[in-house]
């Protein structure tokens, strides 16, 4: 992993660590909680991509950024598997 990266992924995590503990509405934070799904999002690690669209989904209460993950996945290994 690059250092930009790894300096990206640590913000994100940094982010949701600061938002869990001010216990804040996501709903007040939805431009950064949309930032950060975006990094989420297009993070190769698959385990590490899961983790913190799990922990993102703990802010807003939903499994949307989970789901998205998976579909991603499944996207994936569909294609690489010619299913």
């Amino acid at each position: 992993m690059g250092e930009f990266a790894e300096e990206t992924i640590n913000k994100t995590i940094h982010w949701i660590s600061e938002a869990k503990k001010s216990e804040k509405s996501f709903n007040q934070n939805k431009d950064d909680f949309d930032y950060h799904r975006q990094i989420i999002k297009i993070i190769d690690e698959p385990i590490l991509r899961l983790k913190l669209a799990e922990m993102l989904d703990e802010l807003s209460g939903k499994s949307e950024v989970q789901k998205q993950v998976a579909r991603k996945q499944i996207d994936y290994l569909n294609k690489k598997f010619n299913l």
